[in-house]
């Protein structure tokens, strides 16, 4: 059986790269948000012409 070796390592400037995740994962939430955001309003647009039309349907059809 083999034993386990403890491993130690030392990370330099640790709170520099946490930073530096920390502000991408920002970074790429925030343009995350923003895609959904856009494609949300399209969406809502779409539905809202959708409606529109529908409407436009219900009169002409005469109900």
């Amino acid at each position: 059986m083999r034993r386990k070796k403890n491993v130690t390592c030392t990370i330099n400037n640790f709170d520099d790269d946490i930073g530096t995740l920390n502000s991408g994962l920002l970074k790429f939430n925030q343009s995350k948000i923003t895609q959904t955001t856009e494609q949300f309003e399209k969406l809502s647009q779409t539905t809202k012409s959708e409606k529109k039309l529908f409407k436009t349907v219900k009169k002409l059809s005469g109900r």
